[in-house]
């Protein structure tokens, strides 16, 4: 466990995903505002927390007992080979704790905890359109490495 500004960093624990669930729901609002969302988006979203294992899994922050934001750390790959070594990172925030360092803090720490992992390569996908995020990734030691026409593809080695 970790402490940042009276913030705490810890595994998931199986009880809070309709938090996790909720944060989720309410960034991708305006983040994916554009997309049309399946019709069994929270099964296949807890089919990602259920799964959960080892170093992929999911983070939360903590502030004062609330859960204010998480960060999810999944197979990038099905290949076997591949997938040991790649994943795909996430972080969300509650609104009212966004801007104040919380999610780059974050982050940080779980790329702290992948350095005793296999993990080798973090890859994160953004929109374009999400100026905060892009900076937030940014600031936590990842770099753009692509983009498509409405995401930017950014990327992190683990040392």
């Amino acid at each position: 466990m970790n402490t940042n500004d009276l913030c705490f960093f810890r595994l998931a624990k199986e009880d809070e995903f309709e938090a996790i669930y909720f944060i989720w729901h309410e960034g991708i609002k305006t983040t994916f505002a554009d997309y049309e969302y399946p019709t069994d988006m929270k099964e296949q979203f807890w089919q990602n927390f259920s799964n959960r294992s080892g170093f992929f899994n999911f983070w939360i922050a903590e502030s004062k007992g609330k859960l204010v934001g998480w960060c999810s750390i999944l197979p990038m790959f099905l290949n076997p080979i591949k997938r040991a070594f790649n994943a795909e990172i996430s972080t969300y925030l509650d609104k009212r704790y966004s801007s104040n360092g919380i999610g780059q803090s974050l982050m940080r720490f779980v790329f702290n905890e992948l350095k005793k992992s296999n993990i080798k390569v973090i890859y994160g996908f953004v929109n374009k359109s999400n100026l905060k995020s892009t900076q937030m990734a940014l600031k936590s030691g990842m770099s753009v490495c692509g983009e498509t026409s409405n995401k930017i593809i950014m990327i992190k080695e683990i040392q």
